[in-house]
C-alpha cells in the first residue's frame, strides 16, 4: 500500500510488486461504442428476417439499392461487424474495461456467437 498523495482526500494505491506505478489510461466510451455500431446494424438485420412484417429493414433495403445489391450488402455489412468485434476484443480485451467497455464487449461476443452458430449451420446443411 503507497501513499500517492499527501493532500485530503487520502487516495492509496493497491498495486503488485510487478505492476508500473502509472496505470494505462482507461479508454472512454466512444470509441467502444462507434464499434458497436456494424454489429447493431446486424442484429437489427437479424431482427428484420425472423419479423419481416413488423420490421422491414431487408425490404427497405431491397427497394432502395435493388434486390440483387441488398444481397451483397448485408452480406458485406455482417463481415465488417464480425471483423470489428474480433478487433474490439483484440484491443481491448488486455485494458482496463469500465462497464460500457464490458458492454460493448458482450455485444460484440453475442454477434460473434450468433455469427458462428449460423456458419456451421449452414455449413452442416450443406453437407448434408
Amino acid at each position: 500500500m503507497t501513499q500517492l498523495d499527501s493532500d485530503p482526500p487520502l487516495f492509496l494505491s493497491y498495486r503488485g510488486r510487478g505492476e508500473p506505478a502509472t496505470s494505462p489510461a482507461v479508454p472512454g466510451p466512444l470509441w467502444p461504442a462507434l464499434s458497436v455500431l456494424p454489429v447493431a446494424f446486424c442484429w437489427a438485420l437479424f431482427a428484420s428476417a425472423a419479423m419481416p412484417r413488423e420490421f422491414p429493414l431487408i425490404e427497405r433495403l431491397g427497394g432502395a439499392f435493388g434486390p440483387a445489391a441488398a444481397v451483397p450488402l448485408v452480406v458485406a455489412v455482417w463481415v465488417a461487424a464480425s471483423l470489428v468485434s474480433v478487433a474490439a476484443l483484440v484491443a481491448y480485451v488486455r485494458r482496463p474495461q469500465p462497464w460500457h467497455t464490458t458492454l460493448c464487449l458482450g455485444v460484440h461476443l453475442a454477434g460473434l456467437l450468433l455469427t458462428l452458430l449460423l456458419v456451421t449451420g449452414l455449413g452442416l446443411l450443406s453437407l448434408a
